[in-house]
C-alpha cells in the first residue's frame, strides 16, 4: 500500500542530478518549497515546451524539437490515495552535446516526492534540498560537464524538467513518483491523469518577451510569464502511453469505467483489480471512475503500511445503500434520559429541553416513549413507555418545560432503569435510548459497563 505521511503541495521542485561512475548513485538533488519571494515567471530562463515534446538547445544556440515520447504509468490506488510512478523516455537526435527541456502535466492536487534520472544502466536519485542551494548545484554541475536535471513548476499542474549535457544519441528516462487524493463526488470515486497541456487564454497587452522564447504567446502586462506557459503543440505527434493500475477500492465495486479510453480489467484477488491501458495516444486526459456495490450494511476497510520503523493505517467506511435511509415504518420505543443537574444551568438546559420537545413532537402515534430526569437522583414520567398519542405527548412536553437545573450528576441509576424498563410488548418496537447531557463524569467506566451488560437489542445514543 502506498500511504505515507501527509505531503504538502510542493510549489516548486528543483532537482539537480549528478552523474558519477556507479550503477546506482545518490546525488545532491532537490524537491524544495520555493521561497515566497521568488516569482514563478523568473525562475527558469528557458521557456518550456508542450507535453510530449522536448526542446534541445544546440551548441550554436539554435533549437531542435523532438516530439516522439514514450510514457509508462504505474498507479497503485489504495482506498482514497493514489500512488503514481511516471516513466518517460526520450533521446537526443542531434550530434551535439545539448541541454533539453521537457514539459509534463501532473494533477493539480498531486505532491511529487521522488525523481530518478536513468541514463543507460545508471540511476541518479533525487534528494530534497532548499531551492537556492539546488539551483546553485545545478549550475555548478552543468558547468562541470556533468549530467544534471532541473525540475520546476510553472503553474499548479505544469511541471518541467531541464536536463543538461545530454550526449549525441543518448537516451534518458525520467521517473517521477507522486501521490494524489482520489476524488469523491457523491457515490463516485475517480482519478484523472493529464496527458496534454490545454491551450490557455492570455489576456492583457504585449510586453517585452525574450528573443529565444519558445511559447506561442508573448508575455503581457497581466500574464508576465505567458511565453513559458503557452507551449507549441502538434496534433499529429506520436506519443504512446501505457497505464497499469492496481485498484484496492476497499469495497466491492459495482462499476469501473474509463469514459474516454478502452481499458482491460482483471480481478487478481478479492481485494484487487488490475486495470490496463496499453499503448494509446496521448491525445486526451485519462480518467477512471468506480462506484461501490452497496448493500444494506456499511463496508469497512482497514489499510496498513510499514515504512521503516513507523506503522500507518487508514480506516475507510462506505455507507450502505440508499434504501437504508428511506422512511422506516418500524414503530419505535424511545426512552429519553435528560440531565437536569446543576452543571446544565443556563443555555445547556434550555438547548436540551428544546431538543427534547422537538423529539417528542416528531414521534408517531404508533411509537411509544418515556422520559427519565436525573440529577442527584432520578425521576420517571411514566411507569412504563406509553403510546405517543397527542395527549401523552402534551404531558411529556409540560414535564420537560418544568425541569430545573440543580443537584449533582448521577446518571448511573437512570441508565440502569432505562435499560431494564422493557415490558411484554417492547419486543414489537425498535428500542432507542437517547441520553441528553453536557456533563463529564469520572465514573465513565462504570457507566459503560452498565450499558454493555444490559443493552440487549436496544440502541443507545448520546
Amino acid at each position: 500500500m502506498q500511504y505515507t505521511k501527509p505531503l504538502s503541495i510542493i510549489a516548486v521542485l528543483v532537482t539537480a542530478m549528478l552523474l558519477f561512475y556507479s550503477n546506482f548513485i545518490r546525488a545532491d538533488i532537490s524537491f524544495a518549497q520555493k521561497p515566497s519571494q521568488v516569482q514563478t515567471s523568473t525562475v527558469n530562463p528557458v521557456n518550456e515546451v508542450a507535453s510530449g515534446a522536448i526542446i534541445y538547445t544546440l551548441s550554436d544556440k539554435s533549437v531542435l524539437t523532438q516530439i516522439a515520447l514514450d510514457t509508462k504509468v504505474q498507479m497503485d490506488i489504495t482506498g482514497t490515495i493514489n500512488r503514481v510512478k511516471l516513466t518517460q523516455t526520450f533521446t537526443n537526435p542531434s550530434n551535439d552535446w545539448v541541454e533539453g527541456v521537457y514539459v509534463f502535466p501532473l494533477p493539480a492536487d498531486s505532491a511529487v516526492d521522488h525523481l530518478d534520472m536513468i541514463i543507460g544502466k545508471r540511476i541518479i536519485e533525487g534528494q530534497i534540498k532548499e531551492f537556492r542551494a539546488a539551483k546553485k548545484l545545478y549550475n555548478q554541475a552543468k558547468k562541470a560537464g556533468k549530467k544534471v536535471s532541473l525540475v520546476e513548476q510553472q503553474r499548479p499542474n505544469i511541471f518541467t524538467t531541464k536536463v543538461a549535457n545530454i550526449g549525441p544519441g543518448e537516451t534518458i528516462k525520467i521517473a517521477i513518483e507522486y501521490q494524489q487524493a482520489v476524488r469523491i463526488d457523491h457515490d463516485q470515486f475517480s482519478i484523472r491523469f493529464p496527458m496534454i497541456v490545454g491551450e490557455r487564454y492570455i489576456p492583457g497587452k504585449k510586453i517585452s518577451t525574450q528573443p529565444n522564447a519558445l511559447g506561442n504567446k508573448a508575455n503581457t502586462h497581466r500574464v508576465k510569464d505567458a511565453s513559458k506557459i503557452t507551449p507549441p503543440t502538434d496534433a499529429n505527434a506520436d506519443r504512446p502511453v501505457a497505464i497499469s493500475i492496481n485498484l484496492k477500492a476497499g469495497f466491492n465495486t459495482d462499476s469501473i469505467v474509463s469514459p474516454y479510453h478502452q481499458i482491460s480489467i482483471v480481478e487478481t484477488d478479492k481485494l484487487t483489480k488490475h486495470i490496463s491501458l496499453k499503448n494509446t495516444q496521448a491525445n486526451r486526459d485519462f480518467e477512471l471512475t468506480w462506484q461501490a456495490h452497496k448493500t444494506l450494511t456499511p463496508d469497512l476497510a482497514l489499510f496498513t503500511q510499514q515504512k521503516g520503523d513507523d506503522h500507518y493505517l487508514m480506516l475507510m467506511a462506505t455507507p450502505p445503500a440508499d434504501e437504508v435511509f428511506k422512511q422506516s415504518h418500524t414503530p419505535r420505543e424511545v426512552i429519553f434520559i435528560i440531565d437536569s443537574s446543576g452543571s446544565m444551568m443556563g443555555s445547556s438546559m434550555e438547548q436540551a429541553t428544546n431538543a427534547l420537545i422537538q423529539a417528542i413532537n416528531r414521534l408517531k402515534p404508533t411509537d411509544r416513549f418515556n422520559i427519565i430526569d436525573f440529577d442527584s437522583d432520578f425521576e420517571v414520567l411514566f411507569d412504563t413507555a406509553i403510546p405517543a398519542i397527542d395527549m401523552n405527548k402534551r404531558h411529556g412536553i409540560r414535564f420537560s418545560k418544568y425541569l430545573a437545573a440543580e443537584g449533582g450528576t448521577e446518571p448511573l441509576e437512570a441508565i440502569k432503569f432505562a435499560l431494564s424498563s422493557r415490558d411484554e410488548d417492547s419486543h414489537k418496537y425498535l428500542r432507542q435510548i437517547i441520553f441528553l447531557t453536557d456533563g463529564q463524569v469520572g465514573n465513565e467506566k462504570e457507566l459503560f459497563r452498565a450499558v454493555q451488560q444490559n443493552i440487549d437489542d436496544d440502541r443507545f445514543f448520546t
